[in-house]
């Protein structure tokens, strides 16, 4: 069990990181680093990924619970 509370940790700040990024790329946007289709195509990126983790971080949080 300790085990996997460690890896749902691990998963928790790799969400964080995720909207970090999300955060980043908006900065990069307005200081004109990123040109606008980039940022765009990035953001979905990070979204889907931040996305994908929430909905791993559920399912091994329901297993915990059967």
């Amino acid at each position: 069990m300790a085990g996997r509370q460690e890896f749902i940790q691990f998963l928790k700040i790799a969400r964080g990181s995720c909207s970090e990024v999300e955060s980043h790329l908006y900065v990069a946007l307005d200081a004109g680093l990123i040109a606008e289709p980039d940022f765009k195509q990035l953001k979905v990126q990070a979204e889907t990924t931040g996305r994908k983790l929430s909905a791993f971080i559920r399912y091994l949080s329901n297993q915990n619970t059967k």
